[in-house]
Order: structure tokens, then sequence, then C-alpha cells
């Protein structure tokens, strides 16, 4: 007893909290951090740490983590141009997914406003669709391309010469597709057009497009109700994700000066 209230007096004289698991020099890894690295209590539980050999086992391998970083920052590394280079981009890669998150966080969809929606697309959910496709980075070269469609040229050259889609080496060719494997602005064209039809230009995240429906058939499982609830859901959450995406591309892209040299790219190649 006498052992253990000493141990406590120097623990708190040393300022130290019994949340600290270990510590490197000024680092410290408290519970709440190892949770976090864990991805939470229940993964920290499954990995079965019943001894104090155990428990030593997973703390030593965050003590060699910081040992390891700490005597590379010491030789000077982070001076590296290739070793700068990496942690901007990692960097940079952790800013865009905060900042997509934050902007994403608040959309929201009702159950009502999905009810609402399937009154009205219902039936395309038990449809599969067979497509083609166009890509394009402008919208004025996406008119232009289908008046040449108008005028005669074969769909499958057009997209051979001007589709930035991989789909192109297949003259712009989808295969069979069905709600929920594209966005909803995309399929909602799909699913209005008829057989043979070239849709006018459809403008998503990826581009404007030019869409034909070849063919179209019922799908040999068509999707139970809760799973129609559920994909119809996901494609209305994701075209407000992606609405709210462009408008922020757009938002900033009015707030920065911006000049792009295509030729030059296509110079080099």
């Amino acid at each position: 007893m006498k052992t253990y209230a000493l141990t406590v007096i120097l623990l708190f004289c040393a300022g130290v909290s019994a949340d600290v698991l270990a510590t490197v020099n000024d680092e410290v890894l408290t519970w709440d951090d190892l949770l976090e690295q864990a991805g939470g209590i229940e993964a920290l539980r499954y990995m079965g740490i019943t001894t104090e050999s155990a428990a030593s086992q997973i703390l030593d391998a965050w003590v060699k983590e910081r040992l390891v970083v700490s005597g590379a920052r010491s030789t000077g590394i982070l001076n590296r141009p290739e070793v700068q280079k990496a942690v901007q981009e990692a960097i940079d890669r952790i800013l865009i997914e905060a900042f997509l998150e934050d902007l994403l966080e608040g959309i929201e969809v009702s159950r009502l406003e999905v009810e609402n929606y399937l009154d009205i697309w219902r039936d395309s959910y038990s449809l599969e669709y067979k497509v083609r496709h166009i890509l394009l980075d402008s919208g004025v070269l996406a008119a232009s391309v289908r008046s040449r469609f108008a005028a005669g040229e074969s769909f499958e050259s057009l997209a051979v010469a001007f589709s930035s889609c991989p789909s192109s080496r297949e003259g712009g060719n989808l295969g069979w597709i069905r709600r929920g494997m594209t966005g909803s602005g995309f399929m909602e064209t799909v699913c209005s057009l008829e057989p043979g039809q070239l849709s006018d230009v459809v403008e998503t995240t990826a581009g404007y497009h030019l869409i034909q429906v070849l063919d179209v058939r019922n799908l040999a499982a068509p999707p139970t109700a809760s799973q129609l609830f559920q994909i119809a859901g996901e494609e209305i959450l994701g075209s407000r994700r992606e609405k709210a995406v462009v408008e922020l591309l757009a938002s900033l892209r009015a707030q920065h000066t911006v000049v792009t040299y295509p030729q030059r790219l296509l110079n080099r190649l």
C-alpha cells in the first residue's frame, strides 16, 4: 500500500497524467491518442491485449516509430527537396479532404425527398441501358460535335477524335449501365432518351456529355424496395454534393487568375 501511495505521489509531483501511456522526450502518447490511432475501443480490444507484455509491445511500437522520426529529423532529412515535396503533397491531400468534408458535412436528403423522386423515376430502376457517350471539356465544343453528328458523321469516329473518356477507344461505348452506377444527372438523361436518340449537351462535374442510348432491357433481378430507396437516396445525395463542389470550384476560380496552355502540352506529347 505504501509503495502504491508513493507511486501516485511521484506521478502527481512529476505532472504525469494517468492518461499518459508513453513518452519520448517531450512527445506524449495518451489513451485518447491510442484510441484514435487504433480506430476506437472495439478495434483496440480486438487486438487481444490481455497481458502486461502485450500492452508493452503495443506501446513499444509507438516508441520505436517516434525514435525513428526523431532520428530522421536530426539528420536534416526534411531539407531534402524530394522529402519536402512529399510532405507538401501529403499536406495538400489532407487539406483537400478536410476542406471538402467541411463543405459536404451538412448536405442531407430527407425520406420525403427520396419518395418524391421515386414517384417520378421508379420504373427506371428496373431497367438497364446500353449507352455510349462523348465527353468533352467545353460546352461549345460539345455543341459543335453534336452538329457534326447531326450532319452525318459517325458517333464512333467523333468519340475517337474528341472524347476525353477512356471509352473513346471503344467508340464511346459504356456497355450496359443501371441506376446507381453513375451520377443522377447523367442517368436522368439516359432514362429520358429513346433508343437511338442523341441527348442535348449534358454538363456534370466530369465535363460535357453527348449521350446516346442504344438499347433498353429489364433487369434480371430488380432491386427490392429497401434497395430501391437506398440507391435513390445515394443518387440524390451524390447529385447535391456534386453540385456543391461545382459551385465551390466556380467560386474559387472567379477569385483567382487561372491560365492554361493545352497546346503547349500537346506539343510535348
